[in-house]
């Protein structure tokens, strides 16, 4: 007992406020000893007369399953924390061999305040970097066959960091497909469609193609629709009215397709989609 034993974790250990862990001492041998600060007895300073930690309990057990409180008892112990760097950076290794059009990626971090986390991706080898954001799509600016990404670490306090866990980062790669079909659920009704009109929220960048068909006979046959009108919604979508009057008018079993074409890095999309029939 003349000195102190420190145990270091294998791995940063993050505890939450407000919450209540355990430190487990474990032995066979009779040759090991801690130190306990119990009332009334002899402490470094004289008789003990208060516990200096009221909200912890210690225990004691012969069988490491039965546990006995030793109230009026504390194991003298000293927490040691981290002082951290102000910023670090991990690369992680670089995925080739494949294409990619788009990125999302998912991981698991836990960011106090006055602390930051930044991903960036790079396609260049490492030349030049771009930000990525957890989660959410990235769509490339060119085809990528090779991918790396980083995270930069940041804090403004000596004594706190961000954490990741590095076996719960996962990036995602997407490769488009040229084309593409879209095809709705059938709506059947009692009675003959003689017509139809759509009004469809649509993007459709330069170079590509969406063309709209219509069916009154669950898709046996198929005709294709006509733009009637168009109103732009925002910078992103327009709505499209397109129409359609069938051959046979006793069809009651109504669907509808869109056929696409596009490349890996622009394709065209369907926003949302709704009808009146006749």
């Amino acid at each position: 007992l003349s000195g102190e034993t420190r145990i270091r974790f294998d791995d940063p250990f993050y505890a939450e406020a407000n919450s209540s862990y355990a430190v487990v001492l474990l032995t066979n041998s009779t040759n090991y000893k801690v130190r306990t600060a119990t009332l009334g007895k002899m402490g470094r300073w004289g008789i003990i007369t208060r516990q200096a930690y009221m909200e912890g309990v210690l225990l004691e057990s012969s069988n490491a399953e039965t546990w006995t409180p030793l109230n009026g008892s504390d194991l003298a112990i000293k927490i040691y924390g981290y002082n951290f760097q102000s910023e670090g950076t991990i690369r992680f290794q670089p995925i080739t061999g494949v294409q990619f059009s788009d990125l999302n990626l998912d991981e698991y971090s836990a960011i106090p305040q006055s602390t930051a986390l930044d991903w960036e991706y790079s396609t260049d080898g490492g030349v030049t970097w771009d930000a990525l954001v957890p989660a959410e799509e990235e769509r490339l600016p060119n085809l990528a066959t090779r991918v790396q990404v980083r995270v930069r670490l940041n804090s403004s306090l000596s004594n706190d960091t961000p954490a990741i866990n590095f076996r719960d980062v996962n990036l995602v790669g997407y490769l488009n497909k040229t084309t593409g079909a879209y095809l709705s659920r059938e709506n059947e009704l009692t009675q003959g469609v003689e017509s139809t009109k759509a009004y469809v929220q649509m993007q459709i960048p330069s170079g590509t193609t969406l063309q709209w068909f219509a069916s009154n006979d669950g898709g046996l046959t198929w005709e294709a629709m006509t733009i009637q009108d168009t109103r732009p919604i925002d910078e992103n979508w327009t709505e499209y009215t397109l129409v359609r009057t069938f051959t046979d008018n006793t069809g009651n079993k109504v669907r509808y397709k869109a056929e696409m074409t596009g490349t890996p890095l622009s394709y065209p999309r369907i926003h949302s989609l709704g009808a009146t029939l006749s």
